[in-house]
C-alpha cells in the first residue's frame, strides 16, 4: 500500500494517494510504502531517482546492506517490533530513506507507532513539516511504543512474580501449594491456574524482551550512523532532538536488560516450585508405600501355609492379625507426622 502525506500551505496535512498520472502529489514530505508492490516501488524509484532495497536486502545484518548514502539520500534499516500485544510478537525490516526534502519508509508489516504517528501528524501538521523532522518523531514515538510494551511486561512480571513467592503459595511448615492460589483473571493465563500456564507465560514474557532489545539495538545503530553522516541540510535542533532520542534507547536499553534478568529468574524459580509439586507427589506414594508395608508383611506371613502356625487355630487369631495390620499402618503415619516429616 503506498501513502502520501502532504504539507499544504504549512496548516494542513492530507493522506493522498499516488497521482494517476504517475507524478507524485505536490508538497510531500512522506511517503509511506506498507508492503510494496512491484509497481509502487517503480513508481516511487522513478519519481525519486533512487534505488530501494529489496526486502532480502533489509533483512541482512550486513552495516553496509543496512546503512549508506546514496545520490543526496540516507538509507537506514532498523528491525522492529510488531504484535507486542499478540501471543506471537514478530519483528519486520523497516527502511528509512532521508532526503533533502522527503521522508521514504518501507515496511513489512504493521506497527503500531506508524498508527499513532499517524494520528498525530494528522491533528498537528508541524510534526510533518519536513523529512527529517517526519523521521525523528516516527523515532520518538517507536521509542514510546518500546517504553510502553516493556512497561506492560514489567507490570506482569510483577503479578507473577508476587503470586509465586506469596506466602499462601510458599508457606513455612505446609506443603507448597501454589497451583491452588494463582489467580487467573490477574495472571491472565488461558487455561487452569497451573505453574505449567505460568511457565508459558514468563516464556512469551521472554521472548517478547528478547524481541525488544533486538529492536532497541538495531534503532540506536541507526541513530548513531543518523548523527555521523551530518548532512549539510540538517536542523540543528533536529540534531539534539537525535541525542535525546540516543539517550533514551540507552536507558530503555538497561531497562530490558534488567527485566529480561528478571524473567530469567522467575522461570528458575517457577521451574523450582515444579520440582516442588512433583516432590510433594513422590513423597505421598512414598508415604503410602510404607503405610501399607508392615500390613502387607503381617498378612505375608498369615498367608504362610504351614502346618504348625499356632494363631491359626485361635479364635481369637483373625481379629489379632487385623488389629496388627492397622497397629503397623498407623505407627508409621503417627511417628513421620511427629517429626514434622509430613
Amino acid at each position: 500500500m503506498l501513502s502520501v502525506y502532504v504539507l499544504e500551505n504549512g496548516i494542513t496535512v492530507k493522506k493522498l494517494p499516488w497521482n494517476d498520472d504517475g507524478t507524485m502529489p505536490k508538497g510531500a514530505v512522506w511517503i509511506d510504502l506498507l508492503e510494496p508492490t512491484p509497481t509502487e516501488e517503480e513508481l516511487v524509484e522513478g519519481v525519486l531517482g533512487l534505488n530501494a532495497p529489496t526486502r532480502e536486502e533489509m533483512e541482512g545484518i550486513e552495516f553496509s546492506s543496512r546503512f549508506y548514502e546514496e545520490s543526496d539520500a540516507i538509507f537506514m534499516t532498523a528491525t522492529l517490533l510488531t504484535r507486542a500485544d499478540t501471543e506471537e510478537p514478530e519483528q519486520i525490516p523497516c527502511t528509512f530513506i532521508l532526503t533533502k526534502a522527503l521522508l521514504v519508509t518501507i515496511r513489512y508489516g504493521s506497527a503500531r507507532a506508524f498508527s499513532i504517528y499517524e494520528s498525530r501528524l494528522l491533528k498537528h501538521p508541524t510534526f510533518c513539516s519536513s523529512g527529517e523532522l517526519v523521521l525523528i518523531n516516527l523515532l520518538e514515538t517507536l521509542v514510546e511504543r518500546m517504553a510502553d510494551v516493556l512497561e506492560a511486561v514489567g507490570h506482569q512480571a510483577e503479578e507473577v512474580s508476587r503470586h509465586i513467592f506469596s506466602s499462601r503459595s510458599i508457606g513455612g511448615d505446609a506443603a507448597p501449594r501454589p497451583t491452588r492460589h494463582l489467580v487467573r483473571k490477574n495472571l491472565n493465563v488461558d487455561t487452569e491456574n497451573t505453574l505449567q500456564a505460568v511457565l508459558r507465560r514468563l516464556g512469551r514474557q521472554g521472548e517478547l524482551v528478547s524481541k525488544a532489545q533486538d529492536s532497541i539495538v538495531s534503532i540506536t545503530r541507526l541513530l548513531a550512523f543518523w548523527l555521523n553522516v551530518k548532512p549539510s541540510w540538517s536542523a540543528p535542533a533536529v540534531r539534539e532532538r537525535e541525542k535525546s532520542v540516543s539517550r533514551d534507547l540507552r536507558a530503555l536499553s538497561e531497562h530490558a536488560a534488567a527485566l529480561s534478568a528478571k524473567v530469567s529468574f522467575l522461570l528458575d524459580a517457577n521451574l523450582g516450585l515444579i520440582n516442588i509439586e512433583q516432590n510433594n507427589i513422590i513423597k505421598l506414594f512414598s508415604v503410602v508405600a510404607v503405610v501399607f508395608l508392615p500390613p502387607t508383611l503381617i498378612a505375608s506371613i498369615y498367608g504362610m501355609n504351614f502346618q504348625f502356625m499356632p494363631e491359626l487355630g485361635w479364635r481369637a487369631g483373625y481379629p489379632l492379625a487385623l488389629v496388627l495390620m492397622l497397629v503397623s499402618a498407623i505407627t508409621p503415619y503417627w511417628y513421620f507426622k511427629r517429626r514434622d516429616w509430613l
